[in-house]
């Protein structure tokens, strides 16, 4: 299957489907896990009606010691109790210009990859010592709160210039123009879809996911608690 995903806003890119293997139960049982958990505190919200179907932020870690990757699939209603058919095993992208529609993704699964998963792709294999990548998205209240941005700096919370429209191609460059170390909490400054401005995209590059999700549960309580 090679098709171009014009049927969305979710995915702005080429997709060429490999197989239709899902990644096996064990591969994703940590993915679950997270996202279970991410999901209970309102990190992962569906979209509310009548917008389009699916959830916000994307899991990832990388396979082996290349950059191929397993990611949660675009446009699940829900990453509550999730099953193997619901990630993708994305082999490599290829990138041919600067436009959305200039990337096509090469992936094994029943679904299309996250619609993030470029910036994902990208860290991975520029960055060996990037092994995870958890992006989820933030109560933007909470977020930019006078008693949650007092505690930015204490937390370890720097923010992306952002540049251009909504999309994702520029996701990438503006991550990495901040990103300093490991385990660093950015927000993706104007991260969210029209139809749920109410939680703004963040994310965290780990050695593994239990690390990147220790560091998106410290933040967030972080901010909680700055603001009782």
């Amino acid at each position: 299957m090679n098709e171009r995903n014009n049927n969305t806003e979710a995915v702005k890119f080429s997709s060429t489907q490999l197989s239709t293997e899902s990644p096996s139960p064990e591969a994703v049982e940590q993915l679950c896990l997270i996202c279970n958990e991410l999901d209970s505190i309102g990190l992962l919200a569906p979209y509310e009606a009548p917008a389009p179907i699916g959830s916000n932020g994307n899991l990832s870690y990388r396979k082996g010691d290349t950059s191929r990757f397993i990611v949660t699939a675009t446009r699940l209603d829900t990453k509550r109790d999730l099953q193997p058919d619901a990630f993708v095993d994305v082999d490599r992208y290829e990138l041919y210009g600067t436009e959305e529609m200039d990337s096509t993704a090469y992936f094994h699964g029943q679904q299309r990859p996250s619609s993030e998963s470029i910036l994902h792709w990208y860290f991975y294999q520029l960055y060996a010592e990037i092994n995870a990548i958890i992006h989820v998205h933030e109560n933007t209240e909470l977020l930019y709160s006078k008693e949650s941005r007092s505690v930015w700096e204490e937390l370890g919370i720097i923010e992306t210039n952002r540049y251009g429209d909504a999309g994702t191609v520029d996701l990438p460059r503006t991550v990495d123009e901040v990103l300093t170390n490991l385990n660093e909490y950015v927000v993706l400054k104007d991260h969210y879809p029209e139809w749920d401005t109410k939680h703004t995209g963040t994310v965290v590059f780990a050695e593994n996911l239990d690390r990147a999700r220790d560091r998106i549960i410290q933040v967030h309580e972080g901010l909680s608690e700055a603001n009782r």
